[in-house]
């Protein structure tokens, strides 16, 4: 519904993002290249690390923290995947004047132009920042809406990014935030109830 109601705004947004004094702006500029690192390929490397830290030092909390981010990870970018193939979406570079140039099936095996419903860095953002944050409720139930600032802001910045490198739609952007949200809630909740799952 979010992404529905975005959409509208997608070209508005698109030159608002784009305007020289916005994108002559030195501190922008170096803030979305963090931001958008951070999502690709920051999210893997954050998910291995916190596993592979977790499973050397004997620390069950946070290898299961890295595990279900991971998992998380995978799933949104294997969904994202689909449907921007599918969807054949132009990116906002390509013509910024036309939001809606949608084209069944374009996304396969193009050179990634047309693959911009949803974002796929927003996707890993929003995943890592859900199974973080839903992962550390049970852990720290004190710090959790601190943990969910953190992590949902960054990944937010990082979607905002995408937007200032004019690669996604503002509605590309709500998208991948939705279906990586979902997917790291998702992750934390099916391994909790599947405990001695593989």
């Amino acid at each position: 519904a979010a992404t529905v109601l975005v959409c509208p705004l997608d070209e508005s947004l698109a030159k608002r993002s784009q305007r020289p004094s916005i994108q002559n702006n030195a501190a922008l500029k170096n803030t979305a290249t963090v931001f958008r690192n951070l999502a690709d390929p920051g999210t893997v490397i954050i998910s291995v690390g916190l596993w592979g830290a977790g499973w050397l030092t004997h620390d069950q909390t946070m290898a299961e923290v890295g595990l279900y981010s991971g998992e998380a990870i995978a799933a949104s970018g294997v969904v994202g995947w689909v449907i921007k193939s599918v969807a054949g979406r132009a990116r906002p570079r390509v013509n910024i004047n036309r939001p809606r140039d949608f084209k069944l099936g374009r996304g396969f095996g193009s050179a990634g132009d047309y693959q911009s419903f949803p974002s796929g860095h927003t996707l890993a953002a929003f995943s890592l920042a859900a199974a973080v944050t839903a992962e550390s409720g049970k852990f720290w139930p004190r710090q959790q809406v601190l943990i969910g600032v953190l992590t949902y802001g960054g990944a937010t910045l990082s979607g905002l990014s995408r937007m200032y490198n004019n690669a996604h739609w503002a509605s590309d952007v709500v998208l991948g935030a939705g279906i990586g949200t979902l997917s790291g809630v998702m992750a934390v909740r099916w391994n909790e109830l599947h405990p001695a799952n593989w």
